[in-house]
């Protein structure tokens, strides 16, 4: 469920305890590029989540990452890790490709 998009209310959060709803992902858009906001914007907030690059505008704030997802699918399906391949094309994928065994970008 997508509450806010690019645009519309903006409210600055000093807690995640302030967000009423529960979290699955928080995205800031950074319209000159998430790279260079990831270190001051996501420094702050990594004590409470893991903080990705998204693509070039999106720095994302979740509370589990693609590896734990990967690792839970693996599981449930009962598909050993070492059997599973994993693609991705940006930082938010690290975390799913190391556990896969080969992580390069």
């Amino acid at each position: 469920m997508i509450r806010d998009f690019t645009g519309n209310q903006i409210t600055i959060v000093r807690s995640p305890e302030e967000v009423p709803e529960p979290i699955v992902k928080i995205s800031a858009f950074c319209r000159d590029g998430a790279a260079g906001i990831d270190k001051p914007l996501g420094d702050r907030w990594r004590d409470s989540f893991n903080v990705a690059v998204a693509g070039e505008p999106w720095l994302d704030f979740t509370l589990a990452d693609k590896g734990t997802a990967l690792r839970q699918l693996s599981r449930i399906l009962r598909i050993p890790l070492e059997n599973v391949m994993a693609i991705g094309d940006n930082y938010n994928d690290v975390a799913m490709l190391e556990i896969v065994g080969i992580a390069k970008l």
